[in-house]
């Protein structure tokens, strides 16, 4: 019986997420980061260091972050951002296929390059992202 399958799929619509992963890769590099800095610095300079970087990790996670992407064709795609109802159309010039994560990078100046982490789209829309990346 169907009753939970989807009604219909889009294969140019990526509806993403916040990503765990990126959050622990931050992290693993942030403590990294700051073994180094105990080994080389004052106590007190590393824990004016540490409170910094929390407060600029607490203020990259309340920046708006791309909570819709659509292939309107072969180059053009739209985004709609988390903090508005407006949706963005921009040329992505190139692709990239990291594994784990996959980099767009827009014809836009004003769009930053955008990460998508494997686990910010269920599986078969991660599979589909990397098939337009692997084709470009």
């Amino acid at each position: 019986f169907m009753a939970n399958a989807p009604t219909s799929v889009s294969y140019h619509a990526f509806h993403l997420k916040r990503s765990r992963m990126m959050i622990v890769f931050q992290a693993v590099f942030f403590i990294l980061m700051m073994f180094g800095l105990v080994q080389l610095l004052h106590p007190v300079v590393v824990v004016i260091v540490i409170l910094v970087g929390f407060l600029l990790w607490i203020m990259h996670f309340r920046q708006p972050y791309v909570e819709h992407l659509e292939q309107l064709d072969h180059i053009e795609w739209s985004l709609k951002m988390s903090n508005s109802t407006q949706i963005q159309r921009s040329q992505v010039k190139s692709m990239f296929d990291h594994q784990f994560y996959v980099i767009l990078y827009f014809s836009n100046q004003k769009l930053k390059p955008l990460i998508i982490w494997q686990d910010q789209l269920p599986l078969i829309s991660w599979k589909m992202l990397k098939t337009r990346v692997n084709l470009s």
